[in-house]
């Protein structure tokens, strides 16, 4: 019997030799990011052995798909009892109707009282600046799932967040009252909300604003594009692909003129992404929503050119990405930045000042609210 124990190591031994000269597996369909490779091995690096050990766990031999195995497993025996409120990973619950939402936050009261009083300040600093505030609150961000069983704390942690805002910051909130509206708005396995509810926060975000300033109409719809391509969200992800799948659409409005456009200072053509998502571009490392509508980039920048209008600075999320351009259409230069990114190096002073701005939005989502990145840097 002992003999048979030396083949283990043996076995071992060859696999982990046949990883390390069969050609490298780049990206994951699961996870969103490239793979460890062999190129990324290099001698005397500090880091060799971190790497050498993130290099095996991403090119074992069928990673993929043990992986999907295991979830397809997981979901299987679950959905024998219920099918509702079901806890799969440590953040992903099936709500129902291959529907997945977030897991509930219990503990953002001290933050969002935080977050509500970061405003509040920039406000005081600046009086002359209009201020308007416009946030998503998802399903699992309100108290609509409360029963007898579940008490989530949506509602609390909103109240402290609008508390600590002055009267003289415009607070507005987009949500839903019942899972029907939440089917109508969200995607079914990523947490962003789909181009209905896009459109809709960025008509009321619009209309706001025209309370204070003589900027267009909101724009009508020309037409709703709906692409072929299947896809699974970032919860999805996390199971394994054994999820139900969405589609994009996107809205194209009148009447927007031309613009520039830049991420990072580097000029980008919007469209080509849409054309290439069509086409079916090589995109596994990223989302299909980050792919369609853009990367969280530090700062995007539109130009429209349209001198007789405000410029505006808006801090925003990932959910203002798909109506960027729309809300952008109405003003003259629009500057978005996303403090997850270098919020270190940001200082408000010198971009209100050297941007001349006029009016500054917070855009953001309750699937951000507990980011402590997200707070706006105030020079005392």
């Amino acid at each position: 019997m002992k003999k048979y124990f030396i083949l283990v190591p043996l076995l071992m031994f060859l696999t982990g030799l046949f990883i390390l000269f069969k050609e490298d597996k780049q990206s994951s369909s699961f996870d969103r990011r490239y793979y460890t490779t062999k190129e990324d091995l290099k001698m005397f690096d500090q880091n060799y052995f971190k790497k050498l050990n993130n290099f095996y766990e991403d090119q074992i031999l069928y990673r993929d798909k043990m992986f999907q195995v295991y979830h397809k497993f997981k979901r299987n025996s679950y959905f024998m009892f219920s099918d509702e409120l079901l806890k799969l990973t440590n953040e992903v619950v099936h709500l129902k109707d291959g529907y997945y939402i977030l897991d509930f936050k219990q503990n953002l009261k001290e933050i969002a009282a935080k977050k509500g009083y970061n405003l509040s300040l920039i406000k005081k600093k600046y009086p002359d600046i209009k201020m308007y505030v416009y946030h998503i609150r998802r399903i699992e961000d309100t108290n609509v799932l409360d029963d007898d069983k579940l008490k989530t704390y949506g509602d609390e942690f909103y109240n402290a967040f609008k508390i600590n805002l002055i009267p003289d910051i415009k607070y507005q909130e987009f949500t839903v009252s019942n899972f029907e509206e939440y089917q109508k708005y969200y995607y079914k396995t990523d947490y962003h909300y789909n181009h209905i509810a896009g459109y809709f926060a960025y008509s009321e975000l619009i209309n706001t604003i025209k309370q204070d300033f003589s900027i267009e109409d909101v724009k009508n719809i020309k037409k709703e594009k709906c692409f072929n391509n299947e896809f699974i969200g970032n919860m999805g992800l996390s199971l394994g692909l054994e999820t139900s799948q969405d589609r994009i659409c996107v809205y194209e409005l009148e009447n927007i003129s031309n613009y520039d456009y830049f991420a990072e200072g580097i000029k980008f053509n919007e469209n080509e992404l849409l054309i290439n998502y069509e086409n079916g571009f090589d995109f596994k490392p990223f989302s299909d929503y980050d792919y369609v509508f853009g990367n969280n980039y530090h700062l995007r920048h539109y130009d429209f050119n349209q001198e007789d209008k405000p410029n505006i600075l808006i801090f925003a999320d990932s959910f203002i990405n798909p109506i960027k351009t729309h809300i952008a259409s109405h003003f003259n230069n629009t500057y978005i930045y996303d403090l997850r990114n270098n919020s270190a190096d940001f200082d408000l002073d010198k971009v209100i000042k050297e941007k001349n701005i006029s009016i500054i939005v917070d855009f953001k989502s309750s699937a951000t609210f507990d980011n402590g990145k997200l707070f706006i840097p105030i020079n005392e």
